[in-house]
């Protein structure tokens, strides 16, 4: 699913990753481990294509990363941010929007699938018609999670999906994106937790400026 081969990346005269090397394979459940500013959130908006200066090779989906591959990509990644950020006024909306792009309208989900899906989470049915200032960072962050798993797409992405939840909570969420979950997954993670259900951990800690 995806290949790093001895990535090296400078920003701002600063070296990130030196000769850093990456597999990830289907169905796997990889998590990126590292300090904070060691640039685990960088690594993955360059898988993304927002960062095209770097050198080495990156392959995802068999495909090399580069403008021309890009759209493909990205299109068949569900991407969960850390900073989330919803141009929307309720939870109804953040759920629907992504299926009414035309990429996504033949896998868009029935309501009851949603209300599954939710409950997966300790997430109230009736949380759909909750406008946004009605709810709890952490739920945010449940909300989006759920948002992207119900794309079901190949690849799923999410940065510190834990940061805003407790420890139940997290519980929850390991057991239904790692333990349950088919799909292959990358992450960033500081949650102990998390880490120890994953099947592989890279720490970029071991190919920063100073490794």
């Amino acid at each position: 699913m995806i290949s790093v081969k001895n990535l090296t990346v400078q920003f701002d005269g600063k070296v990130l990753y030196r000769n850093f090397s990456m597999n990830v394979e289907k169905g796997e459940k990889v998590t990126l481990a590292g300090e904070s500013g060691v640039g685990k959130t960088t690594f993955i908006h360059l898988l993304l294509g927002f960062l095209p200066v770097y050198d080495g090779e990156i392959y995802i989906f068999s495909k090399q990363l580069n403008p021309k591959n890009i759209q493909y990509i990205r299109s068949n990644i569900a991407y969960i941010p850390q900073e989330l950020y919803f141009p929307f006024n309720s939870v109804e909306e953040i759920i629907y929007t992504p299926f009414r792009f035309k990429r996504n309208r033949d896998a868009a989900p029935t309501l009851e699938q949603i209300k599954e899906t939710l409950i997966e989470f300790n997430l109230e049915k009736d949380i759909l018609k909750k406008n946004l200032d009605e709810i709890s960072g952490g739920q945010k962050q449940r909300i989006a999670i759920v948002s992207g798993l119900l794309l079901n797409k190949p690849l799923l992405i999410l940065d510190e999906p834990t940061s805003a939840l407790d420890t139940n909570t997290i519980n929850k969420v390991v057991s239904r994106v790692l333990k349950q979950n088919k799909q292959t997954v990358l992450s960033t993670s500081h949650n102990q937790n998390w880490t120890d259900h994953s099947d592989k951990i890279y720490n970029l800690d071991q190919h920063g400026a100073n490794a």
